[in-house]
């Protein structure tokens, strides 16, 4: 880059600094500003980008790829730099004016973002609508005099077990606010219906708070709409970011000591009023078990650390809590969702909330970004707000109840199981906050109008438990739950919920329509990728910074001994055949057949991708497709350093009448690092029920009953929701009209069957 341009980035880079320091209460506008993604190669290109603009949206600063906010003058600067890079946003007033966010009314805050006299207003008519559940909470109040505000959700006031979920530290981040007062609404609407709800509002207390950074939130609504820190004033300059602001790793790496920087991290750890009283509740309650710190954007939920790349003592049982996590948010509306360790996932952030709560109090505590991936970051329309808090909300229902549990379960059983076919589950069952006693009952159901009724248990020497659950119909459901005595006596049910429901287990007709252990060539086509194209091979393995890059065998759960990777060649440089930063390995499959309108899709995956920091490098994204032109993701999955498997329902993303798809496997690597993918063990297995077809019986249990109004009810409103609950059962039950169609025509003869009319 030449002198002259050179001194441009700086010039324009210093500016939207030096305006904010002024703490100006002129209205800031973007007009003409964009969000781009750039690609910086080396360190200079890097420092190119720092000098050209101080406003990065991307959680992280000293790698690729960056998503930044640049003005005309700017962006007219990096189309000459010779930095690649893509435009996510082309204007980001526009954006804001018109097809951004909307002011909600108070009956439903959930299509539209709230300002922060609204915020109060609603959590106040919460704790109106259940004084006997709900509890407000004044923490403390920040610089500016502004409340910072909880609610306590519990049926008890005495101790129970605690979790802290809060969002808004950084005040642009819009999104978590009604993520919050979604969750808070949810046990108070469900209380009274919902045993699982009932169970967990019973046996813990919920401290949600909507907005951990009032001052910073406000201001972003009448001044400056994309403002992140706080609003302690700074000499010329104002804020600090409170999730660098805690003492755990203060001062560390991905914090900043200047006022001017996004990442300013105060003074000295607590030195906020907003953090303190985030403390200061953990200090005074000494039962908390689980914490969420609630971000946006990326879609990533991750665990300590954020300050060292070193894995936490809890690191397995954190990855396959995370892993469950992501599967409940994934199985709402099919948002992909990545998870691990903040420091390798995401970036290096010192003095955050996440690692702070862990390392003081013991709890499990998480960090998550939220929607989108950087189609519009902080600008997430209106119209993806219920969809998001819809998504978060089972995960913290998750989170609530394994951080929450008596005794936890280790347990292993199938996802579905043949129609008339006697089925065992194993289990173990482990201490949590209580002991448990050898004396444990599994009780089962078949249908919803049963009681639940003892089944034989038995255990070995070792503890290791099997019960023997009933043979049922095809379309019916297996429901099981366990009671376990506790030392010191009363007893302990698993799940939550129970002994009112349990776990469940389709039953249902499975066909295995296609299996590749990758053993011969099925006809896998790899488009060119420089040294990472992918291929079938046994693998060799490689290594990177202690730990494996490409796999050494496949898949040790299936088959054979072949499978696919992103290259292979000598074992001495990992380097030489992985992945290439310019040529992402793209990989699609044959036709795969299909034979019902509910499939199962699973495979097993490796991804590692490292840079020599350590940190997340690259990712593995897996769609599908009808017609090889427009494809659907199904995942995209960072650093896992083994084999892990995923299983989808296809009919949830494309249609399968043409009885065809392809599967297409992307392996990208964002800068410079070992970024290894493999594939194996790709399955197809149909699922049908051939009952007769009985009208009206909607969920397959053989009778039309009440028990089929529900399932009714969400095959009209939520077909794939549907599906999922009831894999192999005939939609076209529904049609009771007979017209062939099933629509809101069928509701009255429906109505008519259940009432006998």
């Amino acid at each position: 880059m030449g002198r002259k341009l050179w001194a441009g980035f700086i010039l324009l880079g210093v500016a939207p600094g030096f305006v904010r320091a002024l703490g100006s209460e002129i209205p800031t506008t973007y007009d003409g500003h964009r969000v781009v993604r750039v690609h910086p190669q080396d360190e200079l290109a890097l420092a190119q980008v720092h000098a050209l603009t101080d406003d990065i949206w991307s959680h992280h600063e000293d790698h690729a790829p960056l998503d930044i906010r640049v003005n005309p003058a700017q962006f007219a600067l990096l189309a000459q730099s010779g930095i690649e890079y893509e435009v996510l946003i082309g204007d980001v007033q526009a954006l804001i004016s018109g097809h951004g966010p909307a002011i909600a009314g108070l009956a439903d805050p959930f299509d539209g973002y709230l300002p922060l006299a609204d915020v109060f207003t609603f959590m106040d008519q919460l704790a109106a609508q259940r004084p006997d559940l709900v509890q407000p909470i004044l923490l403390g109040r920040t610089i500016e005099g502004r409340d910072i505000r909880a609610l306590r959700i519990c049926s008890s006031p005495a101790d129970r077990p605690s979790v802290l979920y809060h969002g808004c530290q950084h005040a642009r981040e819009w999104v978590t606010v009604p993520v919050m007062l979604y969750a808070a609404q949810q046990l108070i609407s469900r209380y009274d219906s919902d045993f699982r709800v009932r169970a967990l509002v019973d046996r813990a207390a919920w401290y949600i708070v909507p907005v951990a950074n009032p001052d910073g939130y406000e201001y972003s609504w009448t001044t400056q709409r994309l403002w992140r820190k706080n609003r302690r004033p700074f000499g010329g300059a104002f804020g600090v970011d409170l999730n660098r602001n805690w003492a755990y790793g203060w001062g560390g790496s991905g914090s900043s000591s200047s006022p001017n920087s996004e990442t300013y991290r105060g003074p000295s750890a607590f030195s906020e009023a907003e953090t303190q009283a985030l403390r200061n509740l953990l200090y005074e309650n000494p039962n908390f078990v689980a914490h969420i710190d609630l971000h946006s954007y990326s879609q990533l939920v991750m665990y300590p650390w954020g300050n060292v790349a070193t894995p936490t003592d809890d690191g397995e049982a954190y990855h396959g809590l995370a892993r469950r996590m992501t599967r409940a948010i994934h199985a709402v509306h099919h948002s992909a969702y990545g998870f691990g360790q903040i420091y390798t996932t995401l970036y290096p952030a010192s003095g955050t909330a996440c690692d702070w709560v862990y390392a003081e109090n013991g709890a499990l505590a998480f960090a998550y970004e939220v929607r989108d991936t950087g189609s519009f970051g902080f600008l997430l329309p209106a119209d993806q707000i219920r969809p998001t808090c819809e998504e978060i909300w089972p995960s913290m229902l998750e989170l609530t109840e394994y951080a929450s549990d008596d005794v936890r379960l280790i347990a292993d059983w199938p996802p579905r199981v043949a129609p008339q076919t006697p089925t065992s589950v194993t289990f173990r069952v482990q201490a949590a906050r209580k002991q448990p006693t050898g004396d444990i009952h599994v009780f089962a159901r078949t249908l919803p109008s049963e009681p639940f009724v003892e089944v034989e248990a038995s255990s070995d020497w070792v503890g290791n438990w099997s019960a023997a659950l009933p043979a049922t119909a095809c379309g019916r459901t297996i429901e099981f739950y366990l009671q376990v005595g506790t030392v010191g006596g009363g007893s302990a049910f698993v799940p939550a919920g129970a002994p009112f429901v349990g776990f469940k287990i389709p039953v249902v007709s499975a066909t295995q329509d296609f299996h590749d252990d990758f053993e011969s060539q099925r006809g896998w086509v790899p488009q060119p990728a420089g040294t990472g194209v992918w291929m079938r091979v046994e693998p060799l393995g490689t290594s990177y910074l202690g730990a494996p890059a490409a796999p050494s065998e496949d898949n040790p759960f299936g088959s054979g001994s072949f499978c696919l990777v992103t290259g292979q060649g000598p074992l001495t440089d990992p380097s030489l055949y992985d992945v290439d930063v310019s040529s992402p390995a793209v990989v699609v499959s044959p036709p795969v057949p299909v034979s019902g309108p509910t499939a199962e899709l699973s495979y097993w995956r490796w991804v590692t991708t490292r840079d020599s920091g350590g940190l997340n490098a690259g990712e593995l994204e897996m769609a599908v497709s009808t017609d090889q032109q427009s494809w659907v993701v199904l995942e995209r999955v960072g650093h896992l350093g083994q084999w892990e498997r995923a299983t989808f329902n296809l009919g949830d993303y494309i249609p399968l009448a043409g009885g065809v798809f392809y599967l297409r496997a992307t392996a990208t690597e964002w800068r410079s690092a070992i970024t290894e993918a493999a594939l194996d063990d790709v399955r197809v297995v149909s699922l049908s029920c051939t009952l007769a077809n009985l009208p009206g019986d909607v969920n397959c249990d053989g009778a039309v009953n009440n028990f089929d109004i529900d399932p009714f009810v969400l095959l009209l409103v939520d077909p794939p929701a549907y599906h999922a609950a009831h894999p192999g059962c005939d939609p076209q039950r529904a049609d009771v009209n007979g017209d062939g169609v099933v629509n809101n025509f069928d509701i009255d003869p429906f109505v008519a069957l259940i009432t006998g009319g």
